[in-house]
């Protein structure tokens, strides 16, 4: 069962001429055929609670509440506004001026991040660890705009990491220098004997010989 007020109709129990005993008509009148109400007055409750109630709508569609807790409203206007808990940590949807498409925007660790989709509490999962960036080389190499790095060019020492250790070839000594023989002992001079001086053969004189 459930109360249709009507449009441009209110509720109303206050009308207290009701109670003095002059009238016998009742302030306000429900059909239990259609539960619309058959009168322009409103219902005060007098700081009551009203329980047990499944939704509220507005006549024109403009704002309603649902069994589920969905607020649908045009205009929220307030002081304070929290989304989510720590438990459960959600975030807000919005959606692209370009695509139209939704995103999900929430912070993890400390910086916005957006994702594709409304939020939910099923897409929101624990954030990770963040992770400590390693520091840039402090000569990078310089690169012109546009032009890929080539990932086989080798880094000049200076811009090595600190931690990297570069191996130091063994120094190769040169060969010792051969040894150059005096000019003397190169070219041996060669002992030459002197030959005997020839004998003159003997003198024929003849019979003439004297004999001492």
């Amino acid at each position: 069962m459930f109360v249709d007020v009507g449009i441009g109709s209110r509720l109303d129990i206050t009308d207290y001429a009701y109670f003095d005993g002059a009238s016998t008509t009742p302030p306000w009148a429900m059909d239990q055929e259609t539960g619309e109400i058959k009168t322009g007055r409103f219902i005060d409750f007098g700081d009551g609670d009203l329980a047990s109630v499944r939704s509220i709508m507005s006549a024109s569609g403009s704002w309603s509440l649902d069994e589920n807790g969905k607020l649908i409203v045009k205009e929220i206007e307030t002081e304070k506004l929290k989304v989510g808990t720590s438990e459960k940590p959600n975030g807000i949807t919005l959606y692209d001026s370009a695509t139209q498409q939704p995103y999900c925007l929430r912070i993890t660790n400390g910086t916005p991040v957006s994702a594709e989709g409304e939020c939910s509490s099923e897409n929101i999962s624990s954030p990770a660890p963040a992770q400590a960036t390693p520091p840039p080389a402090e000569n990078p190499p310089d690169n012109q705009a546009g032009e890929p790095s080539d990932p086989e060019e080798t880094l000049p020492p200076a811009d090595l990491p600190a931690d990297t250790t570069q191996e130091t070839p063994p120094a190769v000594e040169p060969p010792a220098p051969e040894e150059e023989l005096p000019a003397e002992a190169e070219t041996p001079t060669e002992s030459v004997e002197a030959e005997p001086e020839p004998v003159p053969p003997p003198t024929d004189i003849g019979s003439d010989t004297i004999t001492p």
